[in-house]
């Protein structure tokens, strides 16, 4: 009976390896044109960073064009759980970007190409293994610091009209295991090897009529599962057990985005009363439940089960966020925007023994953009960007249902708080 705890205990220390995963742009920004919008992007982001926002919007280079961007960004936070700091260290990144028009003969305004990249400044991925207890927090902690990119191409099929198709790429882990509890070779290991996933993403950007942008797009959703076959050799009395572990996480859900901006610049020949209005609301669909846990089954040699996993998983709910944002151009060189959004949170109340922590957010953000007048560096021209956001979130409270002593969770739990984040970017165009 102790061999078999034993056993349990080890195959439950493998399956603590699934993470709740979030994006690293949801979590902290974009970079800082767009998170000075508070994010508001499927119309209006510019097509430096359009690999990562609407593909499409990649039709707004310049021809023979080639733009790009390093962003640095910088997040702390203020969250709570039971009125306890979580103790989340400061966050550290960077946001690379290209844009680039493809010099094709007759296709030289058709065709554009994009990419993004978000480094943390400490590692590419982290890999979090949580106790089944552990408080998680989803949309900021360990698990949204991970590297990603998106890379996308575009096609200009009318005047004013595009389509655009990219991927996006981000680590997932995959392990195997073998487990002996023989007192002649008692072993054991675990290896662990990272892959990459595709999940895709498709744009609309149209301008119907003078002045009015539309945007719509679709981003699947990225997720993985890891399964882990395993013969556990017990004794030469009991032979081999065989096992099957399942884990599963998303990064990010299947979502829908519409955008639609205006410019409002020509109403007025006053370069002061130059201004924009954009807008997105965005759906967030999860499609399968999320294993908090791993699930561990348990066979003999003859195939028959020995032990069945409980169902210990929440079926995330229905995401949504809207945004709005405004856009004074003073300057033909100089934007300033504000914006301001509202996200509802997928996270289910937090009845079982688990603690994945969400809470919808308002986040209020403002910011500018600065390019040096043309000419002045001869070859290119130089910008530079900043921008700061702030999240606060809601506080939310959940009781436990189950009689959960040991759970730092029972008999409720709360989570709250606020985020800072502040970006500076240096942009750079050659034509």
């Amino acid at each position: 009976m102790r061999r078999f705890c034993f056993l349990a205990m080890a195959l439950a220390a493998i399956g603590y390896s699934t993470e709740i995963q979030a994006s690293p742009s949801n979590a902290f920004g974009l970079d800082a044109p767009n998170t000075a919008r508070a994010m508001t992007v499927t119309a209006a982001a510019p097509p430096v960073s359009a690999a990562s926002t609407n593909p499409a919007l990649l039709i707004n280079l310049e021809p023979d064009s080639i733009e790009m961007l390093a962003n640095f960004v910088v997040s702390s936070d203020n969250l709570k759980i039971n009125d306890e700091d979580p103790n989340l260290d400061t966050y550290l990144g960077y946001q690379l970007e290209l844009a680039a028009s493809l010099p094709l003969g007759s296709f030289r305004d058709r065709l554009f190409i994009g990419a993004t990249a978000h480094l943390p400044n400490d590692g590419l991925y982290h890999t979090h293994t949580p106790t089944l207890e552990e408080p998680i927090i989803y949309r900021y902690g360990t698990d949204a610091r991970h590297f990603s990119v998106d890379a996308a191409l575009a096609v200009r099929i009318w005047e004013r009209i595009a389509i655009g198709a990219g991927v996006h790429l981000s680590p997932t882990t995959k392990g195997n295991a073998h487990i002996s509890f023989a007192n002649h070779k008692e072993s054991s290991s675990t290896d662990i090897e990272v892959k990459t996933k595709f999940a895709p993403i498709i744009g609309i950007y149209a301008e119907p009529i003078q002045n009015l942008h539309l945007g719509l797009v679709y981003r699947g959703a990225s997720k993985f599962s890891m399964d882990i076959m395993a013969d556990i050799f017990i004794n030469d009395a009991i032979g081999y057990i065989h096992s099957q572990m399942k884990s599963y996480a998303f990064i990010e859900p299947h979502a829908l985005s519409f955008g639609i901006r205006y410019d409002f610049s020509s109403i007025s020949s006053n370069k002061l009363a130059r201004f924009a209005v954009s807008t997105d609301f965005e759906w967030m669909h999860y499609d399968s439940p999320i294993a908090t846990t791993s699930q561990v089954w348990l066979y003999d040699d003859g195939g028959e089960t020995i032990n069945d996993p409980d169902t210990n998983y929440d079926k995330f709910g229905e995401g949504f966020s809207y945004r709005i944002a405004l856009d004074w151009i003073p300057l033909d060189e100089l934007t300033v925007s504000v914006g301001y959004g509202f996200w509802n949170s997928p996270i289910p109340a937090q009845r079982k023994a688990f603690n994945v922590l969400d809470s919808g957010f308002s986040e209020i953000a403002f910011g500018a953009s600065y390019w040096l007048p043309q000419n002045t560096l001869g070859s290119f021209d130089l910008g530079f960007a900043t921008s700061t956001k702030i999240d606060i979130l809601q506080k939310r409270e959940m009781e436990k249902y189950e009689y959960l002593p040991d759970n730092p969770g029972f008999p409720y739990i709360s989570f709250g708080g606020y985020n800072f984040t502040w970006h500076f970017a240096v942009m750079m165009r050659f034509k």
